[in-house]
């Protein structure tokens, strides 16, 4: 199995995203804010990248972006 940052990512709980830490200012802003960005920065990448339909029905592993697909998941 290949690691693709998409599928790690996005494979990951909200609370687990949250522990990510890519910018020492990150705390100083709302956790909601910050959980509504993060949301729409991976819908709008997985979008821009795509997902292999073909893949994701072979592999679990490759399913978890299929939630940030426009008309696909419940997040849009």
């Amino acid at each position: 199995r290949w690691i693709n940052p998409i599928f790690e990512i996005s494979a990951m709980s909200d609370g687990e995203l949250a522990m990510l830490d890519p910018h020492p200012l990150q705390s100083m802003v709302r956790s909601e804010l910050m959980a509504t960005h993060r949301q729409r920065a991976l819908v709008n990448v997985v979008n821009l990248v795509g997902v292999d339909l073909n893949g994701a029905i072979a592999s679990a592993w490759m399913r978890s972006p299929l939630k940030y697909v426009c008309g696909l998941g419940p997040i849009k």
